[in-house]
């Protein structure tokens, strides 16, 4: 049973269901072999389960009881939510019954799984995890999960990273993991340990990489077959809906995992010319993300509270948001700090309240939410949580968005406009932002992203700038051709003005 961010209860369609049964074998010879559903929901693997090892005792000359015996030894189970457990005994018993079969004593337990000790070794789990999000977890079970589970040590685990490590750790010696989880464990940054901790013993991943497994949930899926002490130097990875087969020697996999698409055999990489940044981080975007509904000389006026309140304009930059460029006119960023010689300067508090008086007592109207940040810890309360980006910022530079659909939307912004959200891009070299832009839209980085991107919806893609600054490409794409159209004060997709 999947359970998505929002917690929802998704359930395995059938098909899938007998295609991951099909996958690990279990099939024929399957009497007298363990196997272990660890979070079977309403039972969809296991009355699957139970069919087939019905129709083989049968193949096979058991007797009745000998295969009632059997269900109740070799098939083993756990799941969490006690309507969901009943649901599922009540329709395996009707399963045992259309069978003429006598009653069974299912070995199935109504437990938190992760919390559950298994002394004994399966031949066999199949399932298909709880998929809740890092951020959806109770604190509770964050600690827990860092405490019990190696794979959630450090960064922001998901919960399935967690049973993949405790089912493999109830495999027999040479049994079979088989679990479908989302696509984006091959991606993620936060999926490094639980990569390597299976990648020994992983020997196929069957890749749904633009097909939708469950209804009305986005997430893509990936079944993953791990098999213990495999001890295979190859790895083969299927691509369900091209029908593209790769074999691939583990010894060179990467940090992520990518399949199709080889840049790296390209002698270009991006970040050699240029360097994507994440924006700026104020960690309180309500206090210092502005609407101005007027200007004079000296003053912005903008509501807060229903009145309008006055901000002098030296405290006051143009801010740049790519889900927002659309409206971002009258669009602002408090910036209490300045540059000198292309040196970020930080404004001490006495300085701030003697210059900026009205900017001051404007923030002083969120100091509260500003003190409960989980900021620097350097950061004074009526600064950015997070200071990184400001350092780079006082130049022309381009921003996207870290999710990308088709090609990035890219946008021109000046020295003076801050980036608040989404991906910054700066020279490091003598080649032009031009050309940047050139290589951002180029279809090698167009296949690119559909393969270190994690598949957000449809066919978007979520980047990170390491993504960006890791992008190797043809030498030959940083000599910009003549035709491509630069972007001036009032080029197109340009915020300089």
């Amino acid at each position: 049973m999947a359970t998505m961010k929002s917690n929802p209860q998704v359930f395995t369609p059938s098909r899938i269901v007998k295609y991951m049964l099909n996958i690990a074998g279990y099939r024929h010879n399957i009497v007298g072999k363990t196997i272990f559903e660890n979070s079977f929901g309403n039972g969809a693997f296991l009355k699957e389960i139970v069919k087939r090892y019905i129709n083989e005792g049968k193949r096979l000359g058991y007797s009745n009881e000998s295969i009632s015996y059997g269900l109740s030894r070799d098939i083993c189970g756990i799941e969490k939510d006690k309507s969901l457990f009943d649901e599922c005994i009540k329709d395996l018993d009707k399963i045992v019954a259309m069978n003429k079969l006598i009653p069974v004593k299912w070995t199935l337990m109504n437990q938190n799984t992760l919390q559950t000790k298994i002394e004994q070794k399966y031949n066999f789990i199949i399932g298909n995890p709880p998929y809740i999000t890092y951020s959806a977890l109770k604190e509770s079970e964050r600690r827990f999960m860092s405490d019990n589970f190696f794979v959630c040590k450090t960064g922001k685990p998901d919960y399935y990273y967690a049973f993949i490590e405790y089912s493999m750790n109830a495999l027999a010696d040479d049994g079979k993991l088989v679990y479908i989880v989302p696509n984006n464990m091959t991606k993620t940054w936060f999926g490094d340990k639980l990569r390597d901790y299976i990648l020994p013993d992983l020997i196929e991943i069957f890749d749904f990489k633009s097909e939708k497994i469950f209804k009305n949930i986005l997430t893509k899926s990936v079944i993953l077959h791990i098999q213990k002490n495999s001890k295979k130097n190859l790895l083969t990875y299927y691509d369900i809906n091209s029908k593209e087969t790769l074999s691939l020697d583990k010894r060179e996999m990467g940090r992520k995992w990518i399949f199709g698409f080889n840049c790296d055999k390209y002698e270009a990489k991006f970040s050699d010319y240029f360097k994507a940044a994440n924006s700026i981080a104020t960690l309180l975007n309500e206090a210092f993300v502005v609407n101005v509904i007027n200007e004079t000389n000296d003053y912005y006026e903008i509501f807060l509270d229903e009145e309008t309140v006055r901000i002098e304009k030296e405290l006051v930059k143009k801010a740049a948001s790519p889900k927002y460029i659309n409206k971002i006119k009258n669009e602002y960023i408090i910036f209490p700090y300045s540059y000198e010689k292309n040196k970020l300067k930080k404004l001490p508090e006495d300085v701030f309240i003697n210059k900026f008086p009205m900017g001051y007592r404007y923030l002083c109207s969120y100091k509260d939410k500003l003190e409960n940040r989980k900021s620097d810890n350097n950061a004074k309360w009526y600064e950015y949580g997070r200071s990184q980006a400001l350092q780079h910022l006082n130049q022309p530079k381009l921003m996207l968005s870290t999710v990308i659909t088709d090609k990035p939307n890219i946008i021109r912004l000046c020295n003076e406009t801050i980036p608040y959200s989404g991906i910054f891009i700066t020279k490091i070299g003598n080649y032009s932002l031009d050309v940047a832009k050139f290589i951002l839209e180029s279809c090698y980085f167009k296949d690119y992203i559909k393969t270190v991107g994690i598949h957000a919806n449809g066919t978007s893609y979520r980047i990170s700038t390491r993504d960006i600054n890791d992008f190797r490409f043809p030498k030959d794409l940083i000599c910009l051709p003549s035709n491509i159209e630069h972007g001036g004060a009032n080029g197109k997709n340009n915020l300089c003005s």
